[in-house]
């Protein structure tokens, strides 16, 4: 499996990246939320969790803040995607909602499966930026 992992990166950020495009001509969505959207994604794919944690919203809050360790062991513990792609974003006002397809990598022993699955990840507005909530 692990000779097919470079190859499915690169198809992995070109469909986001397109479909990413597609989201952004509707118009109506900010550019910077789709940009956000697609590089929390990416992250995830690659295992990127520097980035992931750089946009929650746990991470910029000043009561109750988001330990990166913590945020870390939790992301590492988690079922790997391979593929993400952004079908649609929703907002109102300071809130949205993005739309996935994504494509689940499980292990059973020497095996390995795509599981389809479909995410809805919310996402808010704090001080101008956007924040995977």
């Amino acid at each position: 499996m692990n000779h097919l992992l470079p190859s499915l990166l690169v198809m992995t950020l070109l469909l986001s990246g397109a479909l990413a495009r597609n989201v952004e001509a509707d118009g109506d969505v900010d550019p910077k939320l789709v940009e956000r959207v697609s590089e929390y994604w990416k992250g995830t794919v690659v295992a990127d969790w520097a980035t992931t944690f750089r946009l929650e919203r746990k991470s910029r809050d000043t009561e109750n803040p988001l330990d990166p360790m913590t945020h870390y062991q939790e992301k590492q513990s988690k079922n790997r995607f391979h593929a993400v792609m952004v079908d649609s974003i929703e907002v109102t006002g300071d809130k949205a909602i993005a739309k996935l397809s994504a494509s689940e990598i499980k292990t059973i022993g020497a095996s390995a499966f795509q599981i389809p699955r479909f995410i809805e990840a919310r996402w808010e507005r704090l001080n101008g930026e956007w924040y995977q909530g």
